[in-house]
């Protein structure tokens, strides 16, 4: 019997198969901490159906709906073109009952757009909420929140719309959030800013 030569994989496909792996494990990882944040939001509101799909399924579960076990297949919840990380929570008009001050915003770094409007939420909208420095559309309007607009909202540089109309918000806007000519943070991006009866004012009128 001849003695087979094993070739060894060349180095650029180990490199290539290795750097692919570390991607596949980052993505999962991203997903995966998406999914719990928004758990833990759902299991600190009262139980209302608008979440029924938000569950993941063991994985023996013979369910058709094995989809229930992706972020990304439930309930206002969107994903990007390749279900790695959740860009919108649109739960809006579903009366949406609770707070959102349970929800892990550090946990949504590519998160783009949060629209709340026309439900039941009330309590204070937490200073956490400015990490979501990406964020482009922001609506929490016609709900109850009952807080000042915490100033990192500065952070929302990408925001074009923002909407926080029809609540019990007091206090003053924060100087950060207008930019100077050379500012690192404000709402450089805003198009349309909406505070329609609240009790919102300049800090100069205060």
């Amino acid at each position: 019997m001849t003695n087979q030569v094993k070739h060894p994989i060349p180095l650029p496909v180990v490199v290539v198969l290795l750097l692919f792996l570390t991607i596949l494990c980052k993505t999962r990882a991203s997903i995966t901490t998406e999914t719990e944040a928004l758990l833990k939001w759902k299991a600190s509101l009262p139980k209302q159906s608008i979440l029924d799909t938000w569950v993941v399924l063991p994985s023996n579960s013979s369910s058709s709906s094995s989809k229930a076990s992706n972020p990304c297949q439930w309930k206002g919840i969107t994903c990007n073109n390749e279900s790695t990380h959740v860009i919108e929570i649109n739960l809006a008009h579903t009366g949406l009952n609770g707070t959102i001050e349970s929800l892990d915003f550090s946990s949504f770094p590519n998160l783009l757009r949060l629209d709340l409007k026309l439900n039941n939420l009330n309590g204070s909208i937490p200073p956490s909420i400015g990490l979501l420095s990406k964020l482009q559309f922001f609506d929490l309007s016609t709900n109850s929140f009952n807080s000042t607009l915490p100033s990192s909202l500065a952070n929302f540089t990408e925001v074009y719309e923002l909407d926080v109309s029809r609540n019990h918000i007091t206090g003053g806007l924060h100087p950060s959030f207008f930019p100077t000519e050379d500012s690192k943070f404000g709402w450089k991006s805003m198009q349309h800013l909406v505070m329609q009866d609240t009790m919102v004012r300049k800090m100069s009128e205060i």
